[in-house]
């Protein structure tokens, strides 16, 4: 709605402070809201999308932590349940989700004096310490690599240094010199120069080598991290084994009679109730369920999206845009080389160019003068101004268009034509340009209202007058349009 002075004939920018890229983003989704092409529903269920979108991205964020937080309840809540099953006599072998570990933890078996057997908890206890002898071996390999690791880093270390002090005496040795001479007899030796040229095949050696160490060493450092990674989940698994050992040898081997027994099995139910209890109140969140309802929510406004025809009403809207921007323009001051372009406007980015008809493309910054610059701005906005008025009752838009100073580029306001230093022939090429200017705009405004039965309100500040016109019938359509003429001692302020 608004070309404010500098705007009108900008090579850099179309739209009023486009410079703020979320102001820029904000006009270019709520376009097709303002022009009609589709109503409130489609732009509400766009911002819900949105909304869905950066919730999804969330969830995703989490589910990773989510996972680790499940991975360790059930790490947690495995070996109380195995313990169970072991002071009852029953060999638990599954490898079960946390959701079938918690179901099988609530649907304890009793214990059956006939199948009893008191050895199984002590199998229980053996297996764990048969797998902190497997981690503890597994810890000590790892130990073992960083050592090796730690001394071929040191040893490459120790190589590069050597091979950069022989760099650097080989260096000293090179000369510029192509040629040597014996400082005694003046005859060529030509053995200096053949050790020059090994020296110098020496040294590139010698930097091939250099980087070729500073490459294996920086494996080094990655193979470390990746070792002191795995060596650090052993010590944790390590850890966690020695604390079930503990409790297997403090609560459940200290007594083997019946009656201990029975204190046993409810010691060990009422563990694992108190943890499960402790999940149901929080401990995790169920993400997966949460991804897949945002999921379904997602799915739901893009289908929902999709029977507005959105796209295709794009299409239509776009081409009559930039059929109507290439009528006008055919009308207004283009230099020569130009006008066999066409003007197209992209109604994704907001931009304007000029296309010719192999492809080829020229940015409106790349027009070259101040004339093509202001044309352009002009053919958009009044094409931009017929399309909101022909969609009559669907675009919201206000039916007003406001211009400042389009004729600056040929008339700049602080000099006067006894002023200016160009010749009486470009004075008039400059007032048909302007002429041509003000046509566009009256015979637009009145073809607007003819097509729609609609008249939209142009409103344009400039500094010219009806004496700048070169045809009466333009000098009189100008003093009939002009509201008020600020001069003379009459101010607006």
């Amino acid at each position: 709605m608004f070309q404010h002075q500098n705007l009108m004939a900008s090579k850099f920018a179309l739209f009023y402070r486009f410079d703020d890229y979320q102001k820029k983003k904000d006009v270019i989704q709520q376009f097709p809201i303002f022009a009609g092409i589709v109503g409130q529903e489609y732009y509400s269920t766009l911002m819900l999308l949105n909304t869905y979108k950066k919730e999804l991205k969330k969830i995703q964020n989490n589910l990773v932590s989510d996972q680790r937080i499940k991975a360790d309840a059930l790490n947690n809540l495995l070996p109380k349940v195995k313990n169970y099953h072991a002071l009852i006599g029953i060999d638990f072998k599954t490898k079960p989700t946390l959701e079938e570990l918690i179901n099988i933890a609530n649907n304890l078996p009793t214990l059956n004096e006939n199948s009893y057997t008191s050895d199984q908890i002590v199998s229980r206890y053996e297996e764990i310490n048969s797998e902190i002898e497997d981690l503890r071996a597994q810890e000590q390999l790892f130990k073992s690599r960083l050592i090796k690791l730690e001394s071929a880093a040191d040893n490459s270390s120790d190589y590069i240094s050597s091979l950069e002090t022989l760099k650097y005496k080989s260096e000293l040795s090179m000369h510029n010199e192509i040629e040597f001479a014996c400082p005694l007899c003046g005859s060529e030796c030509n053995d200096l120069h053949e050790i020059t040229q090994e020296v110098e095949k020496a040294s590139l050696w010698l930097t091939d080598e250099i980087s070729l160490i500073t490459t294996s060493t920086d494996h080094f450092s990655e193979e470390r991290r990746k070792i002191a990674e795995e060596m650090d989940r052993v010590i944790k698994k390590i850890k966690s084994l020695w604390a079930q050992k503990r409790n297997i040898e403090r609560n459940y081997l200290s007594q083997s009679n019946r009656f201990g027994l029975e204190k046993k099995l409810e010691y060990c139910r009422l563990e694992i109730q108190i943890y499960i209890e402790t999940i149901d109140k929080g401990l995790f969140n169920n993400l997966d369920k949460e991804l897949e309802e945002i999921q379904i929510k997602i799915d739901e406004c893009n289908n929902k999206l999709a029977q507005f025809n959105f796209d295709a009403e794009k299409k239509i809207a776009l081409k009559r845009i930039n059929q109507n921007m290439n009528r006008l323009k055919s009308e207004l001051d283009f230099e020569e080389e130009f006008k066999q372009y066409n003007l197209t406007f992209n109604l994704e980015e907001f931009e304007l160019a000029l296309e010719g008809k192999y492809g080829e493309r020229v940015s409106l910054s790349e027009m070259g003068s101040g004339a093509n610059w202001v044309s352009c701005h002009i053919a958009l906005f009044l094409s931009l101004l017929r399309y909101f008025t022909s969609q009559k009752n669907k675009s919201p838009m206000p039916l007003i268009m406001f211009f400042d100073q389009p004729s600056q580029v040929y008339f700049p306001q602080d000099i006067t034509e006894s002023d200016s230093k160009k010749s009486t022939q470009e004075i008039e090429n400059d007032k048909l340009a302007v002429t041509k200017m003000y046509k566009v705009m009256f015979d637009e405004i009145e073809q607007i209202y003819i097509d729609t039965e609609i008249k939209p309100q142009l409103i344009v500040v400039d500094h010219v007058d009806s004496s700048s016109m070169q045809t009466q019938n333009e000098r009189t359509k100008f003093e009939q349009s002009t509201r008020r003429t600020w001069r003379n001692g009459k101010a607006l302020i």
